[in-house]
C-alpha cells in the first residue's frame, strides 16, 4: 500500500508520494468538485471548488458525498464516502456520463488515522491532518466497492 501525504483545507491541495507531489490543486486545472444534492449529482465547472459550486445550487455543506475527481491523475476524493453500495455505483455512473471518464481507471484516495480508515472527515481539520497519524492510499474503485460498501 502507497502511503501518501495529504494536506486538507476545503479541498485537497496537494497529495505527496514520497516527498513527489502527485496532486497539485492549484496547479492542476483538470479537476472537478462534485456532490449529491436532492438526489442529484451535481459537478463543478472545471477547476472549481465546492465553495463555487454554492452560488449556483446551493451551501457547500448541504451536499452529500462530496469530493473531487483529477480527471488526468485518475483519482478520486471523497470528504464523505458512500458506504452504500448503490450510490457509489451512482456517483461513479453520473461521473462517467457527465465527465465521459472511464471509472475503472481510476483510484479512490482513502483517508487514515493510525490503522483506521476514516469514511468521513468533514470534521477534520486542516492542522489535525498534517499530524503524521495520519495518512492516505489510493484503491481501485473495484476494491473500495468491495470492501467499504454493502
Amino acid at each position: 500500500m502507497i502511503k501518501l501525504k495529504q494536506i486538507l483545507l476545503e479541498t485537497p491541495h496537494e497529495i505527496v508520494v514520497d516527498g513527489e507531489t502527485i496532486i497539485d490543486y492549484w496547479e492542476n486545472t483538470t479537476s472537478y468538485s462534485f456532490g449529491i444534492y436532492n438526489g442529484k449529482l451535481i459537478i463543478s465547472p472545471k477547476g472549481a471548488t465546492h465553495w463555487e459550486m454554492r452560488k449556483e445550487y446551493t451551501p457547500r455543506h448541504a451536499y452529500r458525498y462530496p469530493g473531487r475527481i483529477w480527471t488526468t491523475k485518475k483519482v478520486i476524493s471523497f470528504w464523505e464516502y458512500p458506504t452504500d453500495r448503490e450510490i457509489f455505483n451512482k456517483t461513479m455512473n453520473g461521473l462517467k456520463r457527465k465527465l465521459k471518464i472511464v471509472p475503472e481507471k481510476f483510484q479512490i484516495e482513502l483517508l487514515h488515522k493510525d490503522n483506521y480508515v476514516l469514511l468521513s472527515y468533514d470534521s477534520i481539520s486542516s492542522m489535525e491532518v498534517r499530524n503524521p497519524r495520519y495518512w492516505s492510499s489510493l484503491i481501485s474503485g473495484k476494491d473500495y466497492m468491495e470492501r467499504y460498501t454493502k
